[in-house]
This record gives structure tokens, sequence and C-alpha cells, in this order.
């Protein structure tokens, strides 16, 4: 089975509507979200390694067994960051004009 895990630069505190926005865009019912923490100002690609790290971990934690890992961002510094900190996760970007075709707005 495929698994669908979203790293974000988006604090917890507003976790709702972050969900409720995945559910209406990416049609993922329940998505797993790993969230800045409140008050948490570090750089961007700084986030998503830790929150990429977090992640593995918990599948390694929870003995869940995945295949192929992609991270995908609309920055590329973030991807590159990721990338470079794990060989293994294929990175791709894209733009949010492409989400905005897709959905008619964003």
């Amino acid at each position: 089975d495929d698994i669908v895990i979203f790293a974000t630069g988006r604090p917890e505190m507003i976790k709702t509507i972050t969900e409720r926005w995945l559910e209406d865009i990416a049609d993922v019912p329940s998505p797993t979200v790993f969230y800045r923490k409140n008050g948490d100002y570090a750089p961007s690609p700084l986030i998503k390694v830790q929150q990429v790290s977090k992640i593995i971990e918990q599948l390694k934690n929870d003995k869940i067994e995945y295949g192929s890992v992609f991270f995908v961002d609309d920055d590329i510094r973030n991807v590159k960051a990721v990338c470079d900190a794990f060989p293994r996760v294929r990175g791709l970007t894209f733009g949010t004009e492409r989400l905005k075709e897709l959905k008619g707005e964003f």
C-alpha cells in the first residue's frame, strides 16, 4: 500500500484549517501531517529535514514497510535539503500555479 504523509511549514495552531484544505485540494481524507511547532522560526529546509527524519523514524518504530519515498515541495531549497540528508528520498517540486489549474482556485 502507498502511504501519503505531509510535512508542512505551517504551525500546529492552524492544524484544522490545513487538514480541511488538504482534504479538499488533495482529496486525502484524514491526512497524516507533521507540523512546525508553534513559535519555531527555523529555516524551512531545516524544518523539513527534521520532519522527514521523524516520519522515517516513526515508520521504522511502527514496523511499517515502505517502498519508494518521494518528497514533494513547492520550494526547491526544501527538496534539495531533504534529498541531501536522505539519499534514498527522491525529490520533486511544483509551482502553486499548477494546483490552481487543477482545482480552479487555491
